[in-house]
């Protein structure tokens, strides 16, 4: 795992051993009306072997209450980080978005890590871990076409980096080719890498942080 700083040369990495094999999924844009498909990649995500995942919560949009208001969704999402999986907010605005996790009885996760194009930035280390993305497309008939072709060759060139990302949204469990490029890529992924989430992932490469 490459961890390199924001300028100049390469960091030298304490944990884990070079040669260690990473594999994070997120599921983004998760919110009260996304929470069906998020479980059906679970369920998968199990069958596979990645007993955890990176939850992303979509923040308020106009017309829509925040999380606090809606108590079921809070305790499954409680549940869900009981049982490893990490809850994060999508976007975060400012402290006010993280006082809303803390007061929804989730463990904020904005200060440990951020994402960035091809890297996973750590600020307190100054810091960055690189990363290969995989993420596919729903949109229109020509997104939904190439998609699946694009991911199964993103993953092929993701095969020298020691991190995989793959970044799942709520669509992406209902268009049929797309599913089927999904569950291909996560089965041969998990098959020589640790399913891991990127808060672990950021404590594992800076552990005097933690």
């Amino acid at each position: 795992m490459a961890i390199h700083s924001p300028s100049g040369p390469p960091l030298s990495e304490p944990v884990p051993p070079p040669g260690d094999r990473r594999l994070v999924v997120s599921f983004h844009d998760l919110a009260p009306h996304t929470q069906r498909p998020c479980q059906e990649l679970l369920m998968l995500l199990a069958e596979i072997g990645v007993p955890r995942a990176s939850l992303f919560v979509a923040p308020p949009v106009e017309g829509a209450g925040p999380i606090l208001e809606r108590p079921f969704f809070l305790r499954w999402l409680r549940a869900l980080a009981e049982e490893g999986h990490e809850i994060r907010l999508e976007a975060v605005n400012g402290a006010g978005e993280e006082r809303m996790l803390a007061e929804a009885g989730l463990p904020p996760r904005g200060v440990e890590y951020a994402l960035a194009p091809g890297y996973l930035y750590l600020p307190r280390e100054g810091a960055r871990i690189a990363i290969s993305t995989i993420a596919f497309s729903t949109r229109g008939l020509l997104g939904r076409a190439v998609s699946p072709l694009a991911g199964r060759a993103r993953f092929a060139a993701s095969r020298r980096r020691s991190v995989l990302r793959v970044a799942v949204h709520p669509g992406d469990l209902y268009e049929h080719r797309v599913r089927q490029a999904l569950v291909s890529v996560l089965q041969r992924a998990v098959a020589d890498r640790e399913p891991v989430t990127y808060g672990e992932l950021a404590r594992a490469a800076a552990p005097s942080q933690v």
